[in-house]
């Protein structure tokens, strides 16, 4: 067999070495007719270097699809570099999944720039969790406290229909047993029986009335319609008007005026702080013992009027005396329904109150009872802060 020319020899070997110098991996150099030279084991040299650095490509491919199990054997070109950077990215690896586990501790030292891009990335998780944590915990009480409006909702709603069930049957029944014996009896009655029916029917009237406007009124509280119409009046004059409109409703208790030696005008919207007045006297008339005395007053200084209506009743609980002023809210459960109302009456009146910038409140009276008060500024530009 003939060899090749040393010249050929030499550009072959020549033209390997070129291609890895350029990245590319060349065929191996068929060395079977090389002389047994230098110049064989040259080439046999670039054989075995072509072979290491096309295993090492290989590996290092690997490593750029995340295939970290494979080995590099310690005979081929750069292994020992490219197993210390595999056994970084194996530790990386495992920091990444304790990481996704949960673990924020985790720090990279030994990867340059890349350990810092990681450690500020891992911070960052970490923040970002502590961030989502927290929106959390705030979503969980804001749904706890949605939920249990829901619910405290719900339980009124279900009390306001046993009640308001139970406040409507009475005046339809007076309608109805009334109209049913003047219907079939009329001739046969006395006029003062008819007289009595009536008064009867009128009273059923008021007292449906009166659960029709306070239904109408909480209405326009809850929508933010209750609009004021300031105008000045006497403080003494709400208490003359409302004493005036009692006198028609039939109370069998003794109503008190105590009347301040000097007063002066007040700027509030009349009308309203009447209705105010009106509710507290007809819940103490509702629960003083009949024939027991009611005393109203009011004193007044350079800031404010403050309005008491004291009665002689069973007096409220200490812990129901900030809950009567809320919507529904009965000392009495619904299912042991006996005093007349719906419980509106004192949210109505709380709410009219504090429209005017005023408080109101309610304190055991000496003796027995309740006392209720209620302070309006003297001027609408004014405060009113006393309670």
């Amino acid at each position: 067999m003939s060899r090749k020319p040393e010249q050929n020899i030499i550009d072959e070997v020549t033209e390997v070495l070129s291609c890895i110098l350029k990245g590319t991996i060349p065929n191996k150099i068929d060395v079977s007719d090389y002389p047994d030279d230098g110049i064989k084991q040259l080439s046999e040299m670039v054989n075995n270097f072509i072979e290491s650095f096309s295993k090492t490509r290989d590996y290092i491919v690997q490593l750029s699809q995340g295939i970290l199990d494979n080995e590099i054997p310690t005979k081929y070109f750069l292994s020992s570099p490219f197993k210390q950077l595999q056994s970084n990215l194996r530790h990386l690896t495992w920091q990444a999944q304790e990481v996704a586990k949960g673990d924020f501790d985790q720090r990279v030292d030994f990867m340059g720039d890349f350990s810092k891009a990681f450690n500020s990335m891992v911070k960052e998780l970490e923040k970002a969790r502590t961030n989502l944590e927290q929106q959390i915990k705030d979503r969980t009480k804001e749904l706890e406290k949605s939920y249990e409006e829901i619910r405290k909702n719900a339980e009124e709603l279900r009390d306001l229909i046993d009640i308001a069930a139970h406040e409507l049957r009475h005046p339809a029944t007076v309608f109805r047993g009334y109209a049913n014996i003047l219907l079939e009896h009329w001739d046969s009655l006395e006029e003062e029986t008819i007289k009595d029916a009536l008064l009867k029917i009128d009273s059923a009237t008021d007292r449906l009335t009166r659960i029709v406007v306070q239904f109408s009124d909480t209405s326009r509280i809850e929508r933010g319609k209750m609009d004021l119409s300031y105008s000045e009046t006497s403080p003494m004059a709400l208490i003359n008007n409302v004493f005036a409109e009692a006198q028609g409703k039939g109370y069998e208790n003794e109503l008190n005026i105590k009347p301040p030696e000097e007063h002066g005008g007040i700027e509030v919207d009349a009308d309203k702080l009447k209705s105010v007045l009106g509710i507290l006297l007809d819940n103490a008339v509702t629960y003083s013992p009949q024939g027991s005395a009611i005393d109203v007053w009011f004193e007044q200084d350079d800031r404010e009027t403050v309005y008491y209506v004291a009665d002689r009743g069973p007096g409220i609980p200490e812990a129901d005396r900030e809950r009567v002023f809320e919507r529904f809210y009965q000392v009495e459960d619904a299912e042991h329904h006996s005093i007349p109302g719906i419980g509106l009456g004192l949210y109505i009146a709380r709410s009219i109150v504090e429209a005017h910038g005023g408080w109101i409140k309610v304190e055991p009276r000496d003796g027995s009872g309740s006392v209720f008060s209620f302070g309006v500024s003297n001027s609408r530009r004014g405060d009113s802060g006393r309670g």
